[in-house]
């Protein structure tokens, strides 16, 4: 009976837990001005959480949506909760949001719609959002430019546009140029391969940028320049080989309205210590700043690998025009895929861009490798994702540029072929290989 005597503690607690988190028919509950809901299936599941959640709305400054399946947003569908300031949906497979989806939450300042499926901005957003989170979602071009529906967001003050499949053709002009408040612009494993002067006009008050992992291979002399209030910047794990001297000058602080050197991370790409790096290195040394060159360390060329730039004797700083090895073939086949990949790889000093256009439908992709040699080298992949591709004859031009020259190649492929440009003819045709491929795997499955 002795132990009787902890129970009005025990309940106390348990009342106060009650009054913390008040549940709500379904998978939502109450939480100090939070309103959270999980796993809703649909729409109409979706409607009634929230009619169930209006009792709150007077409270109520946040609403967190995760997992399930709201694939779109109806008109008004938030205007039961007038009072809204922050608003979460994740993961729930969202692609669509329709005109008026905010309308009745104009106090709303935070909106967050990361790992979804959206394919561009939300239209009608109000218009005093101060933090958008598109993270992980699936941005593409259309009809109008993809900024278009956020241009009016002058009070913006965080865009996190990380993982977002954007590229450069997404990205014309100066698409940030009316978010002159913007202070945080996160642009990370994106396919921004050039960062051109024009880009970030107009965002005079930007402090922090992210283009980590983005496939960024240029920056333009004069691309950070309007950046005039600028802390940190994040460049690491993208394909830089060079650096202009004007740009060294606006990360270092030479060229900024405070003259103070930025926090800024150039870690982690590709240098190549051609003849164009010799300006670099030796503006580093005359200025005395040796420090910003510590994680700047060679790729390329072969003698430089591995070594820091400022190590490098003068006399090593090469350049070497790009070359082009012709359409070698990659044949992957077994009882569940089909393709026949074929491969442009250069290489030069710096190691050049490749690039191929053909017609039709033939997907191209790119990637850094090593070859066998240890040659640095870029690749550049024509992926015929089905057999009747392959039964159509194709002529097609690679190209590869870098700082020093361009070469292009024309190559073809026939279907009676495989090899290098016909050099190498297999006996019968690709029929055959097939059907001995699929025997080889199935037994080898077996």
């Amino acid at each position: 009976m002795a132990k009787l005597s902890s129970c009005p503690q025990l309940c106390l607690l348990m009342l106060c837990a009650v009054s913390l988190m008040q549940r709500v028919k379904g998978d939502c509950s109450y939480v100090t001005n939070t309103y959270i809901c999980r796993d809703i299936g649909s729409e109409v599941a979706l409607d009634k959480a929230l009619a169930d959640g209006v009792q709150y709305a007077d409270q109520v400054s946040t609403i967190l949506l995760h997992g399930g399946s709201i694939t779109q947003l109806k008109k008004g569908v938030f205007a039961g909760f007038p009072k809204l300031t922050m608003l979460r949906i994740e993961e729930t497979g969202l692609k669509h949001v329709k005109a008026g989806a905010f309308d009745g939450i104009k106090n709303l300042e935070k909106l967050h719609l990361p790992n979804n499926g959206l394919t561009s901005f939300p239209i009608g957003l109000p218009n005093g959002l101060k933090v958008l989170d598109m993270y992980r979602n699936r941005l593409r071009a259309s009809t109008l430019p993809v900024f278009e529906s956020i241009k009016n967001l002058t009070s913006l003050l965080e865009l996190n546009l990380s993982s977002t499949q954007l590229t450069e053709a997404m990205l014309p002009g100066s698409p940030f140029s009316t978010l002159s408040n913007l202070q945080k612009l996160d642009l990370s494993r994106n396919f921004i391969n050039t960062v051109k002067n024009s880009l970030f006009k107009g965002l005079t008050n930007l402090r922090s940028l992210f283009m980590r992992q983005s496939e960024v291979f240029l920056i333009e002399d004069s691309a950070l320049q309007p950046l005039e209030s600028m802390t940190d910047v994040d460049f690491s794990r993208n394909q830089i080989q060079t650096i202009g001297v004007p740009v060294l000058k606006t990360l270092t602080g030479q060229e900024s309205r405070s003259g103070l050197a930025l926090a800024f991370d150039l870690s982690a790409n590709p240098w190549s210590c051609s003849c164009h790096m010799l300006t670099v290195k030796t503006w580093f040394i005359d200025n005395g700043l040796q420090k910003f060159a510590k994680k700047m360390t060679c790729s390329n060329p072969e003698n430089t690998f591995g070594m820091n730039l400022l190590d490098v004797p003068s006399e090593s700083f090469i350049c070497k025009r790009p070359s082009l090895i012709k359409c070698c073939h990659d044949v992957h086949l077994n009882p569940m895929t089909f393709y026949v990949r074929r491969v442009c790889t250069g290489w030069g000093v710096p190691l050049p861009s490749v690039s191929c256009k053909a017609p039709g439908k033939i997907f191209v992709t790119a990637s850094i490798q090593s070859a066998q040699d240890e040659r640095p080298v870029n690749n550049v992949a024509l992926l015929f994702s089905n057999y009747g591709d392959t039964q159509v004859k194709l002529d097609y031009n690679c190209t590869a540029v870098n700082l020093d020259a361009a070469t292009t190649i024309h190559c073809s492929w026939d279907p009676n072929l495989l090899g290098v440009d016909g050099t190498v003819r297999i006996a019968g045709r690709v029929e055959l290989l097939i059907f001995v491929s699929f025997l080889i795997e199935l037994f080898l499955y077996f």
